[in-house]
């Protein structure tokens, strides 16, 4: 309870390191109205450095960035692209190796994405840069299972991915210091070490944040 009351008591001036499953919009709309509460001066989101002028649209994070931007919170994107695109990449050949698609799948996507793409002179920004971005997702997702042909190699290469992500991620937080991160837990749990205590850990359950224990720090629950 004396948790509770700390974490909810009037306002804070250290910096929070929030990592969320980012799962439901339960948890989003509970998160919004947390970070309402809280009036932080800025925010940091897991979402791509460019993604107002990359034509993506991203669940969870992208509805919190439209938010923040809407109650005038200014954020700080901690993404860098071509990891982005890279874990998107590996993560279609992740979803092979466990079932829910293959081979044949991707290349008949990618297929269709260019002959979309070559059927077109010209194709507005939002339609056409969104396209090329999944016709380069599709090929190198097809070069990475020619190059890591196992389950056991393609998830080595996913950790590494996953973990470099984290590491850009620490290198902007760092630079910017903004008054919150929210990321992914499995994020979360990886920086926090290197951020040199300057940010508290917090974990959103869906209902309020709680700090987490060291017990159960380290896992590979990577979100």
């Amino acid at each position: 309870m004396a948790l509770s009351l700390r974490l909810f008591g009037g306002a804070r001036s250290e910096k929070v390191l929030i990592g969320v499953a980012h799962a439901n919009r339960v948890e989003l709309t509970r998160l919004q109205h947390e970070l309402n509460r809280r009036k932080p001066k800025s925010v940091g989101l897991e979402l791509r450095e460019d993604y107002d002028t990359a034509f993506t649209k991203v669940g969870f994070f992208g509805d919190l960035y439209t938010y923040l931007r809407t109650i005038g919170i200014p954020v700080v994107l901690l993404e860098n692209p071509d990891l982005w695109n890279e874990y998107k990449s590996v993560e279609l050949i992740k979803m092979m190796h466990e079932g829910s698609i293959t081979i044949a799948q991707i290349e008949s996507e990618l297929a269709a994405v260019a002959h979309r793409l070559k059927g077109h002179l010209y194709l507005p920004p939002e339609v056409g840069m969104p396209l090329e971005n999944a016709k380069r997702r599709f090929e190198r997702a097809l070069a990475i299972n020619t190059e890591r042909p196992t389950q056991e190699a393609l998830m080595r290469f996913w950790s590494e991915i996953i973990s470099r992500r984290s590491e850009y991620f620490v290198k902007i937080i760092l630079d910017a210091i903004p008054d919150i991160v929210v990321v992914g837990l499995g994020h979360a749990l990886q920086m926090e070490e290197k951020l040199h205590g300057r940010y508290k850990l917090e974990k959103f359950s869906g209902e309020m944040p709680t700090e987490i224990p060291r017990t159960t720090r380290g896992g590979n629950d990577l979100l």
